[in-house]
């Protein structure tokens, strides 16, 4: 229910850390659960809006301009549907211009197209990600548990974005690297996932989960990839060649 401002989003939240740690499979699970269907996320790689005039791939183009025949991205979601999860992935890589819009968002819970029409984002979960900020900055643990020793997150990200956007979010969240553990957890659930999908074609495998595991684990450590990297490696190295 919501008990939040009149004039503002569900939830604002910033998240920061390394890539494949888990920041974009959140926001997947908030529009799962919070919304019941992952296809309520809008998912926006701000690294494809980092050039001046990308702000009218999300809003549209004004009247008279190229392309302002066709609505933005972010326009034509919310024709399709009014509540969802908004993630905007890496907002330091975005265009002052896309920064502006979203702090406009952030801020009054509206959206203005480029013809004019005035968008309502009150029904929406906002989360902007970013990698500039790692747990590698601040040791495990300082954060969260203990803020009388090492540095705050507050503190580092005020470094790198001004204090008045980060006074914008609800909530700001770290995402500590995973560890081997956690990676291990990854995989079993996701080869359970695939596992189902051959099932329904028939295919059962024996396999020794051990071997499994550390196959994954070394093709991991060899790609740097992180958590993102497990489906790509089951893909390409077991379920394509069967």
């Amino acid at each position: 229910q919501d008990m939040g401002e009149e004039n503002r989003n569900l939830g604002t939240f910033l998240f920061a850390g390394d890539t494949g740690v888990g920041k974009t499979e959140t926001a997947k699970t908030i529009a799962s659960i919070f919304f019941e269907d992952e296809k309520a996320l809008l998912h926006v790689d701000l690294a494809e809006y980092s050039q001046s005039g990308s702000i009218n791939k999300l809003i549209g183009s004004p009247a008279g301009y190229i392309g302002s025949d066709k609505e933005g991205v972010l326009i034509r979601w919310f024709h399709s549907r009014n509540s969802g999860v908004l993630l905007f992935d890496e907002i330091e890589k975005a265009h002052m211009d896309v920064c502006m819009l979203l702090l406009g968002l952030l801020d009054n819970g509206r959206i203005t197209s480029a013809r004019g029409e005035t968008i309502d984002t009150r029904q929406c979960v906002v989360i902007l990600t970013t990698n500039s900020v790692t747990s590698k900055h601040i040791e495990r643990g300082s954060v969260g548990f203990d803020r009388n020793n090492g540095p705050r997150v507050e503190d580092i990200l005020g470094d790198h974005f001004p204090r008045e956007f980060l006074g914008r979010f609800d909530e700001t969240i770290l995402f500590h690297s995973l560890g081997d553990s956690n990676m291990r957890d990854i995989i079993d659930l996701r080869w359970k996932e695939a596992l189902k999908r051959l099932e329904k074609k028939k295919i059962f495998i024996h396999y020794e989960k051990q071997a499994l595991t550390s196959f994954i684990m070394d093709e991991l450590d060899m790609n740097k990839s992180g958590a993102r990297g497990i489906v790509r490696i089951l893909e390409q190295k077991i379920l394509q060649p069967i």
